[in-house]
């Protein structure tokens, strides 16, 4: 099947294929996170740039610039389009981070390099997905 020309097919095919970096973050969303990933994201040049499940699409990046963070913009129209969220995984922090996609795309830039289409936005954005969020326990100190 091809969406916005990503390819999916099954991880068991593909787990050698990608940038290492896509790869590290896969076996560390297994791994850390016991989160199974089911169909691979590959752009027009069948190059992988993101996992999904039925919870997120799981991209990576090597490290934040000033505070900005980018995916391929595929990889956000496929979270869109099938109501799930956007999980990066940083390199340089180690660390998950979860993004509302359509967050991300409506205030986010393009960013154009040759036939690659990558969408620039604020780290601000999103927030550690392995950090638990407090709960609101009703009392008023």
């Amino acid at each position: 099947m091809i969406t916005y020309g990503i390819i999916f097919e099954n991880v068991d095919e593909i787990t050698n294929s990608g940038g290492d970096l896509i790869r590290k973050a896969f076996r560390l969303c297994q791994e850390r996170l016991n989160k199974p990933l089911i169909s691979s994201l590959r752009d027009d040049t069948k190059k992988v740039v993101g996992y999904a499940n039925n919870e997120f699409v799981l991209v990576a990046k090597s490290y934040i610039y000033g505070e900005i963070v980018s995916c391929h913009i595929e990889a956000l129209y496929h979270a869109i389009e099938n109501n799930l969220k956007l999980l990066m995984y940083i390199n340089a922090v180690d660390k998950f981070y979860e993004f509302e996609p359509n967050e991300c795309l409506k205030v986010g830039l393009d960013n154009r390099r040759g036939g690659i289409v990558m969408c620039n936005f604020n780290i601000r954005l999103g927030r550690n997905y392995e950090t638990p969020i407090p709960e609101l326990n009703g009392s008023s100190d």
